[in-house]
């Protein structure tokens, strides 16, 4: 009689740890999955500021070129603590393009706008985000 309740007892201590085992895998898995979610939930956060700035400084320069046409060159626009660059630059004939480009905590977003007429208003001929430029 003492056998089997030495038996009875190690079994149910085996299906305890067992259990527990399983209990503690789950447990692990949901919270590895739920870091992940978070990693991926800053990222897309990152890199839609990162467009946000881009974008920002792509109608900055538009605003630029409203006031003066002839302006050309690279510049910084800081915008709190985050900054974005563009720059103007002469296409064909009288098109202007704008390449801008932001980075926010690793994310980098850029875009290329090309103005091909100015007067009476200017005339976007083509909006991209870019990989490269």
């Amino acid at each position: 009689m003492l056998k089997t309740n030495k038996q009875a007892g190690f079994i149910v201590l085996i299906t305890v740890l067992i259990i527990s085992s399983i209990v503690l895998s789950i447990s692990l898995m949901i919270v590895l999955v739920n870091i992940n979610s978070s990693k991926n939930s800053l990222s897309t956060n990152n890199a839609n500021q990162a467009r946000l700035l881009a974008n920002t400084c792509s109608e900055y320069a538009l605003q630029e070129i409203a006031f003066d046409t002839n302006i050309f060159g690279s510049f910084v626009l800081s915008l709190g603590d985050d900054t974005c660059n563009y720059s103007i630059y002469h296409g064909t004939g009288e098109e202007r393009v704008i390449e801008s480009w932001s980075e926010i905590r690793g994310s980098v977003r850029r875009e290329r706008v090309v103005v091909d007429s100015f007067s009476p208003n200017i005339n976007i001929a083509s909006w991209q985000e870019i990989a490269d430029f």
